[in-house]
């Protein structure tokens, strides 16, 4: 579990299909949250929770399973991609953000950035869980929803945001990972339940 506040932008060092083995081998080159991790720790890579499976004091390597690359935009990496990374949340850290699993939800398009707002689409299986200051996590940050329409959303972009994930480099047509908030997940769930 993680709190969807970035803890550094790291760069994809390599990208691979590993036919034998039926995944795909991620390496991120990353200085911070290398320090302490050790293989089988769990980390947020641009919001998936993905498995060490290889560290040292510079790069953390990861096996992609073919459900996630489905899910998610890692189909866009490539060698020289900044990618959000989180370390997974300890007992007793400050939650800064919200609940933010690692289990992606699906991909939303970037429609247009204006100003200090990013407009994105919004998939019709995604629309019950998109609410005006409601949470979403995109690429694992955790945002607040500005705005909704019949088909779109926005988000306001602190700066400090845009300094310290990698969202400044996503523009019109680019996709981004998203995870419904779990509060909103489950409360949808309830009232279908209820409804039946």
């Amino acid at each position: 579990m993680f709190s969807g506040i970035i803890e550094e932008v790291g760069v994809v060092e390599e990208f691979q299909e590993r036919p034998t083995l039926g995944v795909r081998h991620l390496i991120v080159r990353a200085l911070k949250v290398t320090a302490d991790t050790l293989p089988g720790d769990s980390i947020s890579v641009d919001g998936v929770c993905l498995t060490v499976v290889q560290a040292s004091f510079s790069s953390l390597s990861f096996d992609i399973a073919g459900e996630t690359y489905a899910r998610t935009n890692f189909s866009r990496f490539l060698p020289g991609k900044r990618v959000n990374l989180e370390r997974s949340l300890k007992v007793g850290d400050r939650i800064s953000g919200h609940f933010v699993y690692g289990h992606i939800d699906g991909v939303v398009p970037v429609i247009s950035w204006q100003g200090e707002y990013i407009h994105l689409g919004i998939p019709t299986h995604l629309k019950p869980y998109i609410v005006e200051k409601g949470a979403v996590a995109l690429n694992g940050i955790s945002l607040t929803v500005a705005g909704v329409t019949s088909d779109t959303f926005s988000i306001a972009i602190i700066p400090y945001t845009l300094k310290n994930t990698n969202i400044q480099d996503f523009g019109p047509g680019d996709m981004l990972n998203f995870e419904a908030d779990a509060l909103a997940r489950y409360v949808l769930s309830a009232t279908l339940n209820t409804e039946k």
